[in-house]
């Protein structure tokens, strides 16, 4: 099997630095760059598992960012997360409204990187649960499998939370025991999030 390489995106030596210590530590191998024509001559050369992207980079956005690696590699794109300190929210969740897909997409692919199969609208329904938020509710999908990776066993929990025409995606996915312990402050901090 060959290593498996991930491109961190940002300029802020002290997190690309906290990234590669746990991400190397985890088997993964890792390449930089402070900023996005850094990153996409990275792309150019190699070919990554999944890329970690600032969305406030010196040169351009994350989002810009990520439609010019769309066009250069749809499936490192699918497999981009983003990060920030400081969110720009009309242009980043405008962005994931487009690209971020409906609930049933969403668990499809989730589910896929568990080794399992898409499931139905129907049988959606009865699996997934909701989140009581201030004013509303957000939908939550707690799936278990194995992860297509590195075929360990592997918990997800989702949610996916709708605001005024725009969607917010948050993911805990790991260790099923991690998961477990770390689940109930996952779920406290989506329902503290300000929009």
């Amino acid at each position: 099997m060959s290593e498996r390489c991930i491109l961190i995106v940002d300029d802020e030596a002290e997190i690309v630095e906290l990234l590669k210590d746990f991400l190397t530590g985890e088997g993964y191998r890792i390449d930089a760059a402070g900023d996005a024509a850094g990153a996409l001559d990275l792309i150019r050369e190699q070919i990554y598992d999944a890329a970690v992207v600032d969305f406030n980079l010196p040169d351009m956005d994350g989002v810009m960012l990520h439609r010019q690696i769309r066009q250069m590699d749809p499936e490192l794109a699918q497999k981009t997360v983003f990060m920030s300190g400081f969110l720009q929210a009309d242009t980043n969740l405008d962005y994931y409204s487009a690209y971020g897909g409906g609930f049933l997409a969403n668990v499809n692919r989730w589910r896929g990187q568990l080794g399992l199969a898409p499931t139905t609208e129907t049988d959606l329904a009865r699996e997934s649960g909701e989140l009581p938020l201030e004013g509303d509710k957000a939908r939550v999908a707690d799936i278990t499998g194995k992860d297509a990776k590195t075929g360990q066993q592997a918990r997800l929990v989702a949610v996916v939370v709708p605001r005024s025409g725009e969607t917010w995606f948050y993911k805990l996915m790991g260790d099923s025991e991690v998961v477990q312990r770390e689940q109930e402050a996952f779920l406290k901090f989506v329902q503290s999030a300000k929009y």
